[in-house]
């Protein structure tokens, strides 16, 4: 929740000049990218359920998309479905990542700090 309110917080701040933050082309693709990357595994550690990996997506899709709407009401930002975009491959990046680490062999102290178990199998 404290990761979803400073996603929200940083929306609300209006862009005073479009100077990049990453010296990058489409440096705020990359950026929303690896803010819902971060944002699904966050929300598969929260989750707690049988489809978890389904629910943590299906949140960062539709929190990635509430975040473009949000930023239709901030002056000098504006809303792209490509950001979206970004921000929903970035959950599915996640997504693979998470799903990778839980198939494959992960030294105990990994599995443990990645995974919250010890054991090999995944619940999703």
């Amino acid at each position: 929740m404290l990761y979803a309110a400073t996603i929200f917080a940083l929306s609300s701040f209006p862009l005073k000049e479009r100077e990049p933050v990453v010296l990058i082309p489409h440096e705020d693709k990359l950026l929303h990218f690896l803010e819902f990357f971060c944002f699904f595994v966050l929300s598969w550690k929260a989750l707690h359920n049988r489809n978890r990996m389904f629910y943590a997506l299906l949140i960062t899709g539709i929190y990635a998309g509430s975040d473009e709407l949000h930023q239709l009401f901030v002056p000098m930002r504006e809303a792209s479905i490509l950001d979206w975009f970004a921000g929903f491959t970035g959950g599915v990046a996640g997504m693979i990542v998470v799903w990778l680490c839980a198939r494959f062999p992960l030294p105990g102290i990994a599995r443990i700090r990645i995974l919250g178990r010890s054991d090999h199998k995944e619940e999703d």
